[in-house]
């Protein structure tokens, strides 16, 4: 199996410097010239199953990156819930919380906020992971979704059980991982030049 994972394009959140989470947010005029960018880069790939965040950048991030492909939505592959933080800056966050900001950023748990924790997060993201396993045969597979989600699946890949930012990734990058007799191997980062 070849995995790919393109990360969605600019936001409204990600140019306003907003926490999004779950928030339902569009792609901004350059996170849809992201997108179709970063489907070019994929092109020439024959995708059997394309599985997308059901939010709303993700969906358009598909749209313009792999048309004309049957998606699968799913709200596995969803970013972090950071509940009532979102669509608000991390500055009027800390202004307001303080401490208790701090905390939640620091160890990815959101759930004082009525969000989620990062354990809980990784929890979605391994279920997926195991979803994939599952399929037999060899496939290409595409995965649009979010940051956070593509971290969880690097740490799932390098077997940490608790996902950690290990590295930045760009809007509308791809990252590519291969499985092959139970194993999972990381080809790709953050691509966002030519394969």
């Amino acid at each position: 199996m070849e995995l790919y994972i393109i990360r969605h394009g600019e936001s409204e959140t990600n140019k306003l410097g907003l926490h999004c989470g779950w928030g339902d947010v569009p792609l901004t005029d350059l996170g849809h010239e992201q997108a179709r960018r970063s489907g070019k880069l994929i092109n020439h790939i024959n995708f059997d199953i394309v599985y997308v965040s059901d939010l709303k950048r993700a969906k358009q991030t598909a749209e313009d990156a792999l048309p004309g492909y049957s998606y699968q939505f799913t709200d596995k592959l969803r970013e972090i819930s950071v509940g009532k933080l979102s669509q608000q800056s991390p500055e009027a966050c800390l202004e307001k919380y303080g401490q208790l900001y701090i905390d939640a950023k620091t160890k990815h748990d959101f759930s004082a906020f009525e969000g989620e924790s990062a354990e809980e997060m990784m929890k979605r993201i391994t279920s997926f992971m195991h979803d994939l396993e599952s399929i037999d045969g060899k496939h290409n597979i595409a995965v649009v979704a979010h940051e956070g989600t593509a971290h969880c699946i690097l740490c799932y890949v390098l077997g940490h059980s608790i996902p950690t930012r290990l590295t930045k990734l760009d809007n509308a990058s791809v990252s590519k991982f291969s499985y092959q007799k139970g194993i999972w191997k990381l080809n790709t980062w953050n691509f966002t030049g030519t394969l």
